[in-house]
């Protein structure tokens, strides 16, 4: 037995050897004696440190600086790209911004394929997922795959909002633009890109009116080539005045109509309000006109209706032209129907409503009047605010200095003194005027502000939290963060604390942790508040792929998802653990 023993023991220290030397499937950027290279999960070392930047693993290769040039290795730490380029920056998870004798191109991540050679003066970040490129006085877009997907001809694009962004153009030199633009010639043209950065409307028009209701889907726009000068005499030899023609176009740049109106489109319930020599009309979305221009005024149609007015008087049309109602209020003729109302306003600018079928049954009577919603309107009698049911009578007598509709039957009032309260639409007091502003930004609450402090109430009025946080309360899974005495704490929907006010700082939940510091130390809780890691770390950065790194004395080493330290401290700089194939960001 002794014998089998001692013949079996250089078998289980091997055996033990490279259960302790496990190599990982992580990698992380680590920095020792000012030279970088890459380590596992294990604090085995992958990659020497030998470079003099690195960042982290994206499609199995990482950018690199060594001799004072960037370069791309492989998993192995064998170089894909030979340290050649000024800069590298990853751009996407599938390219790499890189510059040499100060012109810029896209590098594909993992292979090192120049996607886009060197040629632009400059490379800068646009929006999510698309990159401005500079090319002599020229400006384009690059997105994430390193396709240029809007051509480097721009001389500007605007910021992008919503579904797209103007873009602007000019054929001329920078001398006569600027020439031009004095005189008010308007040699610059303007497009549409989409959120993609695709060109879905030419930069060919003299201006693109993206910011009308609806302009999520349609733009009306002006074309520069179908100007005819305005005659009307100017004062001290001014320039003429180009006046255009409109047309409309959608967001996948499929013209509707080329320009030929005399007005900016209105757009309402699936038509356009058009105007033609003065004459008023419409036209659908598949461009064509429904309801010749032949009307004096018409207001854009809602619910199926659109009030006509014309100097015999005004009466009411549906979408076929029909008229359905003669002989309506004078006094109407300007509003939209809301909820089967539309307002009307006398001569001596008071507010009343007519009803579908053109008849008066609320006489101007209103100093003010907003359309109804979900069968209430505030009206204004005398300086005072009240709300009526829509036959007229006051559901709310006019005794509130101001009010204001929170959505979902909730009213913010205020008290001569300025202060805010909360009625519902029957009148009830959901809340005194004591605060000094009342929100409905979250369907389930009431967020108050009450001497630069911040509370909740529910919707019965019942305080869930005092107005104490220094912090916008918001709820997000049941949770809202609070700062009660420059302390943070986590509350629930009760108003219940579940982390207490008590520490310096709180960070966003990130993959379900969010970083805490107490005294100057950092911890970790995760999403319910419970502390994962006590605070006892100079740093601690958040929990990714079940670890985090932290530090102690200037040096760096790597915790678990459980607070244990499984590498000690001892790098210069550390980055998170992460898989080397990974496709797309953490």
């Amino acid at each position: 037995m002794r014998t089998r023993f001692f013949l079996l023991l250089p078998v289980i220290v091997a055996l033990l050897s490279s259960c302790s030397h496990e190599k990982g499937k992580l990698r992380a950027y680590v920095s020792v004696n000012g030279r970088y290279g890459f380590i596992d999960e294990f604090g085995n070392t992958c990659v020497d440190m030998k470079f003099e930047e690195a960042w982290s693993y994206m499609r199995g290769s990482a950018v690199v600086k060594a001799n004072g040039k960037f370069g791309l290795i492989d998993k192995e730490g064998n170089y894909i790209v030979e340290p050649q380029y000024d800069s590298a920056i990853s751009f996407s998870s599938e390219c790499v911004i890189v510059m040499k004798n100060n012109l810029f191109g896209f590098m594909e991540t993992g292979t090192g394929k120049m996607i886009l050679p060197l040629q632009f003066e400059n490379a800068v970040p646009y929006s999510d997922g698309l990159c401005l490129v500079v090319k002599g006085k020229s400006v384009g877009l690059v997105n994430g795959e390193g396709k240029i997907v809007c051509p480097v001809e721009m001389q500007n694009i605007d910021q992008m909002l919503n579904v797209g962004a103007k873009i602007i153009k000019t054929d001329t030199d920078q001398v006569q633009m600027l020439t031009n633009l004095i005189q008010g010639i308007g040699e610059l043209k303007y497009g549409i890109i989409n959120s993609r950065g695709e060109v879905i409307i030419p930069a060919i028009y003299n201006d693109i009116f993206d910011n009308i209701p609806d302009a999520y889907y349609y733009y009306p726009f002006v074309r520069s080539p179908e100007f005819a000068e305005d005659t009307t005499p100017k004062v001290n030899g001014a320039p003429p005045v180009l006046i255009g023609k409109y047309g409309i176009t959608d967001t996948a740049g499929k013209t509707i109509f080329k320009p030929q109106f005399d007005e900016l489109p209105v757009y309402g319930d699936g038509l356009f309000r058009i105007c033609v020599n003065k004459k008023y009309g419409f036209a659908d979305t598949s461009g064509k006109i429904v309801i010749t221009p032949q009307y004096d005024y018409v207001t854009a149609f809602s619910e199926g209706k659109a009030i006509v007015s014309e100097k015999t008087g005004n009466f009411i049309i549906n979408r076929s032209g029909k008229i359905i109602a003669k002989n309506i209020s004078p006094d109407a003729g300007a509003f939209l129907f809301k909820n089967g109302r539309a307002r009307c306003v006398s001569g001596n600018k008071l507010y009343g409503f007519i009803d579908s079928t053109g008849h008066e049954i609320i006489p101007p009577q209103f100093d003010v009047a907003e359309d109804f919603s979900h069968g209430r309107s505030i009206v204004s009698v005398n300086g005072k605010c009240g709300l009526i049911s829509p036959d007229g009578n006051f559901v709310v007598k006019p005794m509130y200095y101001f009010l204001f509709d929170l959505e979902g039957g909730y009213y913010q009032t205020k008290s001569e003194s300025g202060r805010a309260g909360i009625i519902d639409s029957t009148g009830k007091i959901i809340a005194d005027t004591v605060y000094d502003e009342v929100f409905h930004f979250q369907k389930n609450y009431f967020c108050v502000e009450q001497n630069g402090l911040n509370g909740v109430l529910d919707l019965d009025g019942k305080t869930i939290f005092p107005a104490a946080s220094s912090e916008n309360i918001f709820f997000f899974s049941k949770r809202a963060r609070v700062k009660v005495n420059d302390k943070w704490g986590i509350i629930n929907e009760e108003g219940d604390y579940l982390l207490p006010a008590e520490y310096d700082s709180l960070g966003m939940l990130f993959k379900g942790y969010s970083t805490v510091v107490m005294n100057g130390r950092c911890g970790t809780i995760d999403s319910t508040g419970r502390i994962i890691i006590p605070p006892k770390f100079d740093e601690l950065r958040p929990i990714i792929n079940g670890f985090a790194v932290f530090s102690e004395k200037g040096r760096y080493g790597y915790v678990n998802a459980k607070g244990e330290i499984v590498i000690d401290p001892q790098y210069e700089d550390a980055a998170v653990f992460v898989d080397p194939d990974r496709k797309e960001f953490e």
